[in-house]
């Protein structure tokens, strides 16, 4: 009888899910770390269900190494975190093992799993530590990210630059004080039309606008011609421009980009997945110290 190997345990020897022509090399701040490569054991298997863009793939951004715990954050190829992955105890995984995932920030509509491979020898193959990767390096074959087949997934509200929460399932539209809406049969559509002074009929409590020059009276409770609006001479300056008013701040600059704000919230998400399964293994802990006490005092008899 022929002995054969499964799909996933091969996988260990070969590079998928990574791309066959990347190199698996690590980074650290950018810089290369001589040596260190990211063994093929570490992933097995992943695929995502993506939503939007047919062109987004997704690779491996970063890894952290401590302890016995294992953490991994996954990049959409425009560089946004897609998602992160946690392994509870390294020295545990040793068959391939299958993680839900869901996707993060703009990719919350976004599902998929990754399999993690046999992690007994990382010890001796991968100093512990965090590594960064480049696209080039960990991008996962093109196959690992489908397109996601239904139809609109969620619908959210922007107002004045504040964006509501996804809404899925049944959504009903409501139309406003002068807004009404038609079902087009014909063409299966909904048309929006305003409808004039529709819910707007209340008289304006200005006299007279279009005649009278200054429609505001009172700013703060001061008569608009008393009004003076003036810079501090050295980071204040006040420009006016026809009927605006701009007003700009000379002396404060970001101390830091976009690119380092980026590489923090990266970082602060992967410290914030370690401290959650810290916590859970301090409890796990708490509850075995309280089992053997018990058991010791019933066995002494104290």
């Amino acid at each position: 009888m022929r002995n054969a190997v499964e799909w996933l345990n091969s996988n260990q020897y070969r590079s998928f899910p990574i791309q066959e022509d990347c190199g698996h090399q690590a980074s650290s701040l950018g810089t290369l770390l001589v040596g260190v490569l990211l063994p093929n054991y570490v992933l097995v298997d992943a695929n995502f269900t993506i939503a939007g863009d047919l062109g987004v793939r997704i690779y491996l951004s970063q890894l952290v190494y401590t302890g016995d715990l294992l953490s991994l954050v996954f990049a959409a190829s425009d560089g946004t975190i897609f998602t992160t992955l946690a392994v509870p105890s390294v020295s545990g995984s040793t068959s391939p093992t299958p993680y839900f995932v869901t996707g993060l920030g703009p990719w919350t509509d976004c599902r998929g799993f990754v399999v993690i491979g046999d992690l007994s020898r990382l010890p001796q193959d991968l100093p512990q530590g965090i590594y960064s990767f480049t696209v080039d390096q960990t991008m996962l074959e093109a196959r690992c990210t489908r397109p996601a087949i239904r139809g609109v997934q969620s619908l959210s509200v922007t107002n004045q630059g504040t964006q509501s929460l996804p809404l899925r399932g049944d959504i009903n539209l409501i139309a406003g004080a002068n807004v009404q809406f038609r079902y087009d049969a014909y063409n299966n559509a909904i048309w929006i039309d305003v409808v004039p002074n529709a819910g707007y009929q209340e008289e304006c409590a200005c006299d007279q606008v279009g005649i009278q020059n200054n429609v505001v009276k009172t700013i703060n409770g001061i008569a608009i011609e008393d009004v003076i609006i003036d810079g501090d001479g050295e980071c204040v300056q006040v420009v006016t421009t026809g009927n605006t008013i701009t007003i700009s701040d000379l002396c404060s600059k970001p101390c830091c980009g976009c690119p380092e704000l980026d590489f923090l919230n990266q970082t602060i998400d992967v410290i914030n997945s370690s401290l959650q399964r810290l916590e859970q293994y301090t409890q796990q802990l708490n509850e075995r110290i309280t089992a053997f006490t018990t058991n010791y005092i019933l066995t002494v008899g104290i």
